[in-house]
């Protein structure tokens, strides 16, 4: 196969591939979010990631069952599944008893499923081609 070196504010594969990591925004305040002094933070593989690929693949394929027997589709659970495929760590997420929440695919999709603010931020970040430049990245 053909290489092509790209300019730096095309190039979003390796960028997405790797992660990048942004932190939580309270919405209130417009300040970093923090639990119990430590601040909220996601670390996110890109839309041009094979996580993002394999994931929107997986779903689709799911979806084209459940509708053919008749059944319904949860698209804000398919998103929700969506970003935790592609959500690799995080920090400051506790868990009721102030223990910190090990950031697993089903911690991560239950906290966008009962947190709309932080799935909408968690969906612009991975979404963005433009944070997963190389630019971007030597800012």
């Amino acid at each position: 196969m053909l290489q092509f070196d790209l300019p730096a504010g095309l190039d979003t594969q390796a960028q997405s591939e790797a992660g990048v990591t942004f932190p939580l925004m309270d919405i209130n305040t417009g300040e970093q979010a923090a639990m119990d002094g430590v601040k909220m933070t996601l670390t996110l593989k890109g839309a041009d990631s094979a996580a993002w690929a394999n994931a929107a693949i997986e779903i689709e394929r799911r979806n084209r069952l459940k509708l053919a027997a008749g059944e319904k589709i949860d698209e804000v659970g398919d998103m929700c599944e969506q970003l935790a495929a592609v959500t690799t760590a995080w920090t400051g997420f506790r868990t009721l008893d102030k223990k910190d929440a090990p950031c697993t695919p089903d911690n991560v999709a239950a906290a966008y499923r009962i947190a709309p603010a932080i799935r909408a931020q968690a969906y612009a970040r991975a979404t963005n081609r433009a944070n997963f430049t190389r630019r971007s990245q030597d800012a």
